[in-house]
Parts: C-alpha cells; structure tokens; sequence
C-alpha cells in the first residue's frame, strides 16, 4: 500500500512532459489497484486532459471501472462546460459551476 505522498508523487509523474515518467507513474498506481478509488478524480482528469496514447487505453480501461456510466458522462459534461471559450448566459455558467462543486472530491 502506497502511502499519502507516494500516491501524489505517482501522479505527478502522471503529470510529467517525458512519456518515461508518465508511464513509471502508472506502473506504479497500477501495482496498487486497491488504491485506485483514492486517485479516481485525478486519474479521470489526466487520462481525459493530457495522457499519452501509450497508456491511454489502459488508464481509460481503468477509468470505465472506476466511475459509472452517469459518473463519466456527468465529468465529460462537465468538463466540456468549463473548457468552452464562453458561456452563452449567466444561466449555463451557473449550470456548469453546480455541476462542478457536485462533482468535487473535497
């Protein structure tokens, strides 16, 4: 079992420019599947935001266990919400800042 600071130092492997410290990261959150629910959020959002191909298929294999059906749904909606280059009324901004504060780990 991984600890605290291990876990994060593995994400930020995740995180990481050179494909060889990605996939490092991943072999080691990999080893540790029981661990996996403790870094879904920031697994979802390297595997959606910036992971290499790679690894993509396993990570999103990963991710497919992790969360529902609605769950990814619910994160890609909200994702594509806070990523358009404007909100077309105050209305789908505060659609999209609920549907993140529903969403957030903490």
């Amino acid at each position: 079992m991984l600890t605290t600071e291990e876990l994060d130092r593995a994400l930020r492997l995740f995180l990481h420019q050179d494909d060889t410290n990605v996939a490092l990261g991943w072999e080691i959150l990999r080893g540790h599947p029981e661990q996996f629910m403790e870094v879904r959020i920031p697994l979802f959002l390297i595997w959606h935001l910036s992971c290499p191909c790679a690894i993509k298929t396993d990570l999103g294999a990963c991710i497919q266990q992790l969360f529902s059906m609605d769950e990814l749904k619910d994160w890609q909606r909200a994702l594509r919400l806070l990523a358009s280059p404007s909100f077309e009324s105050h209305s789908d901004l505060h659609q999209a800042l609920a549907l993140h504060e529903a969403k957030r780990p903490f």
